[in-house]
């Protein structure tokens, strides 16, 4: 699919650490409502930190949408991967990865 970026969603960045880990060849867009996670997930290998407020209370595909258009690393009619809901704790994970057209 060639996508242009990995937007990862994450409150605490365990989805973030994850996906650093797997040092993926596109851009990763670590997208969190809190400043100190934010800090934190700029510490990881290739996360590009976006603070958005709206993180839990707006639909998450046009929030990974939007921070991709915002920091222009995709733009209209281009493929980015969606990343989220990993957990500190395994019995915890519910983990999603969604294909989007921007």
């Amino acid at each position: 699919m060639r996508a242009r970026a990995v937007v990862v969603i994450s409150t605490q960045g365990t989805t973030a650490a994850t996906i650093s880990a797997a040092r993926p060849s596109a851009p990763v867009i670590a997208v969190s409502g809190c400043a100190r996670t934010c800090r934190r997930m700029s510490l990881m290998w290739g996360m590009i930190p976006h603070q958005v407020e709206a993180v839990g209370s707006e639909n998450p595909n046009h929030i990974a949408r939007r921070a991709a258009r915002d920091l222009g690393l995709a733009a209209s009619g281009e493929y980015i991967v969606m990343v989220r809901g990993f957990h500190a704790d395994p019995a915890w994970n519910s983990p999603s990865i969604t294909l989007l057209q921007v």
